[in-house]
């Protein structure tokens, strides 16, 4: 199964409110990582505030998490 196999219909987008309600969690140990990132989404994250890189690793986490148990 790909992803474009997925029907996501049914899951609700990630706004505003969304992010509001958020929690960023304390971090373990961090590993350093160059990742490029499109522009308008690395503005997107830093017109919210705060420290961008939590910001990103907290909403990789909630994906992982969501989709964890499709893991093999």
């Amino acid at each position: 199964m790909t992803d474009d196999d997925v029907d996501t219909g049914d899951i609700a987008p990630l706004d505003d409110a969304f992010f509001r309600r958020a929690a960023l969690r304390p971090a373990g140990e961090a590993v350093t990582l160059t990742l490029h990132l499109d522009p308008d989404l690395v503005a997107w994250f830093k017109g919210r505030g705060g420290d961008v890189e939590r910001r990103i690793n907290a909403a990789l986490r909630v994906y992982m998490e969501a989709h964890r148990s499709s893991d093999v």
